[in-house]
């Protein structure tokens, strides 16, 4: 089961139809979901990047003609070493794979300063994966 989550308090379980943290509609935000299994996983700091990732997604994807056709947050965890867990942002894009390479290069930078803004342990596990369709 994967729960929706807004950008005002993931935690919150309410459904995520591209609301700012003030509780406005974002014009063309994009919605995501978040597994329940993440919550232990992660903090104020790391939900507050993930909410600025998808809203920057949103920008960048309309920007460079590349919809995004599904957003989630989920949790991984390493078969080798299950002490290696990461937070991930996937996103489905719609596009060729070289061009969605690209975006995906640009997603991990951006995503990097956003950690770095709010640098703790749980926003630290946080990283991208893009899917090309």
């Amino acid at each position: 089961m994967v729960t929706r989550a807004t950008h005002a308090d993931l935690r919150a379980e309410q459904p995520a139809s591209g609301m700012a943290s003030h509780g406005t509609r974002v014009e063309g935000a994009i919605s995501y979901t978040v597994a329940p299994d993440v919550a232990p996983l992660w903090d104020d700091a790391a939900q507050q990047c993930v909410a600025s990732f998808v809203e920057w997604l949103g920008r960048e994807s309309r920007a460079r003609h590349l919809p995004v056709i599904e957003a989630k947050v989920v949790r991984w965890q390493s078969f080798e070493d299950p002490r290696d867990e990461h937070v991930v942002i996937e996103a489905d894009v719609q596009g060729d794979s070289a061009t969605v390479a690209t975006f995906w290069g640009a997603a991990c930078d951006q995503l990097a300063d956003l950690i770095g803004r709010h640098p703790t342990p749980a926003a630290e596990r946080l990283t991208v994966g893009f899917h090309s369709r």
